[in-house]
C-alpha cells in the first residue's frame, strides 16, 4: 500500500480538468480529436519528464549521476514547475508539427486547459498545507498547521483569481 496525499489526488483531478477543458474546444473548433487528446497526453509527458530532469539539475548536488535516485520518484522526490512549463511547451511544439496541427492554435487550446489544471492544483497545494502563506493579522488570514500565526491563503485567493479568468476566457 502507497501513501495518498491531498496533493496526489489534486493533482490528478487538475490533469482531468484540464484534458476536458483541451477536448471540449478541440470539438468546438472543429478539430480531430483523436490528434489532440494524443498531443494531450504527449504534452503531459513531455512535461513530466523535463520537470524530473530540470529539478534533478537543479539539485544535482544530491542526486549526482545515481539513476536510482532519479528515476526512483517517491525515495526521491522532487519536480519543478518551470521545467514543466518548459518540457510541455517544448514537447507541445514538436509534437504538433509532427501531428501536422497548428502550433498556435494548439498553444491557446493548451493554455486553457493549463489555466484548469492550475486552479485545482493550486487548491490542492492549499488544502495539502505546502503553500503556508505570508504572515498577517489581516481579516480573512487563517491559521496553518505547524506555523505560528495567521496567514494570507495566497493559494487559495490564486485559485480564486485563476477560476475568474478562466470564465472570462470560457464565456468569449
Amino acid at each position: 500500500m502507497f501513501p495518498v496525499s491531498t496533493v496526489g489526488v489534486f493533482l490528478a483531478l487538475a490533469f482531468l480538468l484540464g484534458t476536458f477543458l483541451v477536448w471540449r474546444l478541440s470539438r468546438a473548433w472543429d478539430l480531430d480529436e483523436e490528434k489532440v487528446l494524443d498531443l494531450t497526453l504527449l504534452t503531459f509527458f513531455g512535461g513530466l519528464i523535463f520537470s524530473r530532469a530540470y529539478f534533478i539539475l537543479d539539485n544535482f548536488q544530491f542526486f549526482g549521476f545515481s539513476l536510482l535516485k532519479w528515476i526512483l520518484i517517491t525515495k526521491y522526490p522532487g519536480f519543478s514547475f518551470w521545467g514543466g512549463i518548459l518540457g510541455g511547451w517544448l514537447s507541445l511544439y514538436y509534437f504538433a508539427r509532427r501531428l501536422k496541427l497548428d502550433f498556435w492554435q494548439m498553444a491557446d487550446i493548451a493554455a486553457v486547459g493549463l489555466l484548469g489544471g492550475l486552479i485545482l492544483s493550486d487548491l490542492g497545494c492549499f488544502f495539502g498545507g505546502c503553500g503556508i502563506g505570508v504572515k498577517s493579522n489581516l481579516f480573512f488570514a487563517l491559521p496553518a498547521v505547524g506555523v505560528i500565526g495567521k496567514r494570507i491563503p495566497v493559494l487559495a485567493i490564486e485559485a480564486l483569481i485563476l477560476t475568474f479568468i478562466l470564465f472570462k476566457i470560457w464565456a468569449k
